[in-house]
């Protein structure tokens, strides 16, 4: 998208096309392992299954990783604990 050069009437003042300066992030957060977890069909995923999700995730570039409620079960407790200690990317975990 681009913004012409314009000028007032008096032509004291000129706006620049300066979008192509511009750098524009977008942050997207994740809460795949929130809702896999919080599904009683997938009651039997495993803590390791939920860290290859969470691997195949910030492969992606996802900056927020929601991994769960650490409180509700020992499934999250273990995933956080594990994923805390475990992992080093650029991505954050939230709970």
């Amino acid at each position: 998208m681009s913004i012409p050069d314009w000028s007032e009437t008096n032509g004291d003042v000129v706006l620049r096309d300066r979008m192509a300066d511009m750098k524009r992030t977008i942050t997207l957060y994740d809460t795949t392992l929130r809702n896999i977890t919080s599904l009683a069909e997938v009651d039997h995923i495993t803590t390791d299954e939920l860290l290859q999700i969470y691997d195949s995730i910030d492969e992606l570039g996802i900056y927020y990783i929601e991994g769960g409620w650490p409180g509700s079960n020992p499934k999250d407790k273990s995933f956080f604990k594990l994923v805390g200690k475990t992992y080093q990317s650029n991505n954050q975990i939230t709970a």
